[in-house]
């Protein structure tokens, strides 16, 4: 329980702090490459253990499959559940959104109010 805790903040995290990081050090973009998001890991402090999680999050499912040995739709079936009520078909804008980038901050949400949701803190 500990460890899927400790996943799911370290997810959160990303999805918070590395859409703004993105954007103003290359600008808005449908996907990022490897290296411009290893970089936004690196420099928002992000947990490099689910360094997957932010490939599955911005970029090409091409891309991703060239650094990764799993599943992308798993990943993103997985990130779908926690912010876009189990929708995986979401963009990189969708994080992007300033009403996301406020709602996914807060600490223990049960919810991310009218920009997805579900995320269960366990």
């Amino acid at each position: 329980m500990l460890v899927k805790m400790m996943k799911n903040r370290a997810i959160r995290k990303m999805a918070k702090t590395m859409p703004g990081f993105l954007v103003g050090s290359w600008g808005k973009s449908d996907h990022y490459s490897i290296g411009q998001v290893d970089r936004a890991i690196k420099d928002t402090n992000c947990n490099t253990d689910y360094s997957d999680y932010a490939y599955a999050m911005f970029c090409s499912e091409e891309d991703f499959s060239e650094v990764s040995g799993g599943s992308y739709h798993q990943l993103s079936t997985e990130i779908g559940g926690m912010f876009f009520y189990g929708n995986s078909n979401y963009s990189v804008a969708d994080f992007t959104n300033s009403p996301f980038e406020k709602n996914i901050g807060g600490g223990s949400s049960d919810s991310f109010g009218d920009v997805g949701g579900g995320f269960d803190g366990d």
